[in-house]
């Protein structure tokens, strides 16, 4: 309904993941978590503007929604992870929290996967609220909202930084170059949402 009508989303995300032994069953299917990432990565492609609030542990594919999201929220004692802690002392016997490995101080300031930080889940809740009065009704039909910040995408990157990447498995790349004209091509922020969808 969401995507026929280009309903604003909300996603309120505290999943820590699932029972390994049945998730061959949680991932295939109408309601499995593969028809999730579906969805919003179709919701994305249509422009329907896509909000997340992390409140607790994000561990797997419970990480993969909020990030494909255009606006991602987290309290402070929230994470998203592929891996936990617990897995990576089992495999590499580091002591490591998951805080440390994808918290809002590694999710806001370091991989840019978050967008705000703040103490709790009152605060982020009044965030979402009022990201929601900022946003129109419908992107079906003309917006009545007040709105200073346009979900748009940004420019494709220049011809230079398209074609910087090595075509063949075996040619080397000057990555920092690449990096750099790819950065200087895109606008901002509106960059990093078009980068995710």
């Amino acid at each position: 309904m969401a995507l026929r009508l280009r309903l604003p989303t909300v996603y309120l995300v505290d999943c820590s993941g699932l029972f390994l032994p049945e998730q061959s069953k949680s991932f295939p299917g109408a309601t499995g978590a593969g028809h999730i990432f579906k969805m919003n990565s179709l919701l994305s492609a249509h422009g329907v503007p896509q909000l997340a609030g992390v409140f607790g542990d994000c561990i797997a594919g419970g990480g993969y929604m909020p990030i494909i999201s255009d606006r991602v929220y987290m309290t402070e004692q929230a994470y998203m992870v592929i891996a936990g802690a617990a897995l990576i002392k089992g495999a590499k016997s580091q002591k490591i929290t998951s805080l440390d490995i994808g918290g809002p101080e590694v999710h806001v300031h370091q991989s840019g996967c978050a967008d705000v930080r703040v103490p709790d889940d009152e605060t982020l809740l009044a965030c979402l609220r009022r990201e929601v009065t900022r946003l129109p009704s419908s992107g079906a039909a003309p917006s009545t909202a007040a709105t200073s910040a346009p979900w748009t995408r940004a420019s494709p990157p220049t011809s230079s930084a398209r074609s910087c990447p090595p075509t063949t498995a075996r040619s080397t790349t000057p990555i920092r170059s690449w990096r750099a004209s790819s950065i200087r091509a895109c606008s901002g922020r509106s960059c990093r949402r078009s980068a995710r969808r």
